[in-house]
């Protein structure tokens, strides 16, 4: 589903690949940027269900926690080149000034500049939790990575290119529903754990 609906949809929605014939480089990043977009926020949801309800799927894939890492770098790449694709295909300032979306919509762009700001932090973090003073805090840092997919749902909820059409309305809905379930997984573990932790002392 992550890795074929957001392709397959796209370019049904544009009746196939044809629209995409005589593009110049700035018509063609225009046109593809949100496809960029579409992949970054699969991708970011599938990191967040196999990292809040790990201990649920690691009993059914064992190797979870370890696509789980190998996937990480992939969503980051998506989520750079969705903004820059943006830059070629409206150009620098029109990018910065958000001229591109109506004045009502620019606080949901602005949502997604955040979002990715706060997912550098994060993958940064766990690229660096080896650094002694990030040993006992990248964790937190990596926290982040729920107010991201936060922030880029909404982002992508209300300016998204395809989100007024099917599939793409259903699966973000989809998305969501299955993040909040993920996320009282994730609870749940924290406070058996927890739990665990007060018997031993006890």
């Amino acid at each position: 589903m992550v890795y074929i609906v957001p392709a397959a949809g796209f370019f049904w929605a544009r009746g196939g690949i044809n629209f995409l014939g005589g593009l110049g480089i700035s018509e063609f990043a225009y046109a593809v940027f949100p496809l960029l977009g579409l992949y970054a926020f699969s991708m970011l949801w599938l990191q967040f269900i196999m990292g809040s309800a790990r201990d649920v799927l690691t009993k059914a894939y064992p190797k979870v926690l370890k696509f789980h890492m190998n996937q990480g770098p992939f969503v980051l790449l998506f989520s750079l080149l969705h903004p820059l694709f943006l830059v070629i295909g409206v150009g620098l300032e029109n990018y910065l000034y958000m001229t591109y979306v109506p004045q009502e919509l620019k606080l949901y762009a602005f949502l997604g500049v955040i979002s990715l700001f706060f997912m550098i932090l994060a993958v940064a973090a766990a690229m660096f939790r080896m650094h002694p003073w990030l040993q006992r805090r990248w964790i937190y840092i990596h926290y982040l990575n729920y107010l991201v997919f936060i922030l880029s749902w909404l982002h992508s909820w209300n300016i998204g290119t395809d989100m007024k059409t099917a599939p793409f309305r259903q699966l973000w809905l989809f998305y969501g529903i299955t993040a909040v379930v993920a996320l009282l997984l994730r609870f749940r573990r924290v406070v058996v754990e927890r739990q665990k932790m007060k018997a031993i002392h006890a």
